[in-house]
Parts: C-alpha cells; sequence; structure tokens
C-alpha cells in the first residue's frame, strides 16, 4: 500500500442490497463526501477497484454502496478490505 492511504476498513454487511460497514480509519469523514472511486486493498493483498454509489455516516462509521455489489453475499466478499484513496 505504498502510494495508498487507507480512509476505512470494511467490517460487515448491512442490509439486503449489499451496503457495507465500515470502520472510519481517517480523521476527515467528509472527504467520503467526494469519493467516487477507491482501491480496495483485500486481506490477502489484492487491489480491487471499486465506484462508490452513495455513502452516509452512522454511529460513527460509514455505510458504503458499491457498484455491482447488490446482495447480502456479494458485499460479504468484501469483509475485512481497507477502502484506500492515492495519496
Amino acid at each position: 500500500m505504498d502510494d495508498l492511504v487507507a480512509v476505512a476498513k470494511i467490517t460487515k454487511t448491512r442490509g439486503l442490497m449489499g451496503e457495507v460497514v465500515c470502520d472510519i480509519l481517517t480523521d476527515f469523514p467528509e472527504r467520503f463526501d467526494d469519493l467516487d472511486d477507491v482501491i480496495a486493498v483485500m486481506p490477502d493483498g489484492k487491489r480491487r477497484e471499486l465506484k462508490i454509489e452513495r455513502h452516509f455516516l452512522q454511529n460513527g462509521r460509514v455505510i458504503l454502496k458499491i457498484a455491482g455489489y447488490d446482495s447480502i453475499e456479494r458485499g460479504e466478499t468484501l469483509r475485512g478490505a481497507e477502502v484506500c484513496v492515492t495519496e
């Protein structure tokens, strides 16, 4: 992750539409307002490019809806990934 900065870590799914709950790793949660494209660094080190459809803050965490992840099962594949942006 030399050129990336982690802004969140996906901890679990939420709801039936594949939304994911993330712990916020940035001191500036408002940075999610302008985020569209991010890189997920999976626990095994592989990277996936993701597009954020929408987000909202809830109880000190950020909830993300990722394009193409439309079920609990699909969202579950992202568990443990770090949501990163370029420096």
